[in-house]
């Protein structure tokens, strides 16, 4: 699997540059903008990495390298496992670098507080919403390709934002109200739920690319 996972990393450093400028231009101006808050940022940078995953599939169309794999000694499982583990490592390496970027504008930007705790706190949310856009993705472009799926990861990021949206209006109509202690239970408990999400995924998309006739 580890050739699997090299070969698909080596194919989004075609396109590791292009998405370092928008990171780093976004970076900028939220540094200047926001007054060291860059909560906002460092989800930005996990998804923006995580969405890769979508590119190395573009990639495989392209050279139709489902076909080719099907002669080499891997099994299907073993290919749909290391997209997996493809965004596992990309969500993590953009969870990383909006955490270091946010500690870089915290210690830019005048009378922000530099608190590692606080910025590496960012990184729970950036995680939780990289992987679960990535491993949302992935079954969805076995069964439809990358370009339908693209339009179909929007609906999968709005319909979960509307349902939370939803349920806070409720907990407001009946009274609750969110404290500090509810807020980083969720946060912190969120990565854990969202890695069962990820197996689940995992498992559709064996069952996707099992029965899919190349």
């Amino acid at each position: 699997m580890k050739s699997l996972v090299m070969k698909d990393l080596y194919n989004v450093g075609h396109n590791m540059k292009s998405t370092l400028v928008v990171i780093f231009f976004m970076g900028v101006f939220i540094t200047f903008t926001s007054d060291g808050d860059t909560s906002f940022y460092s989800i930005f940078c996990a998804v923006m990495f995580s969405m890769m995953v979508i590119t190395s599939f573009s990639y495989d169309t392209l050279s139709n390298w489902e076909h080719y794999a099907m002669i080499l000694p891997v099994t299907r499982r073993d290919v749909v496992r290391g997209k997996f583990a493809v965004l596992l490592l990309l969500s993590l390496t953009g969870a990383v670098l909006g955490l270091l970027v946010g500690l870089l504008s915290a210690a830019i930007v005048p009378n922000a507080t530099l608190d590692l705790g606080e910025q590496a706190f960012y990184m729970l949310p950036s995680f939780t919403v990289s992987i679960f856009m990535g491993s949302t993705s992935i079954p969805l472009i076995f069964k439809f390709g990358a370009e339908k799926a693209r339009l179909m990861l929007m609906a999968t990021f709005v319909l979960p934002a509307l349902l939370l949206i939803a349920v806070l209006k409720l907990m407001e109509q009946a009274g609750v109200h969110l404290t500090d202690q509810m807020v980083v239970t969720f946060f912190t408990a969120a990565p854990v739920l969202v890695l069962v999400w990820a197996y689940v995924m995992y498992r559709i998309s064996c069952g996707i690319f099992q029965k899919k006739e190349l």
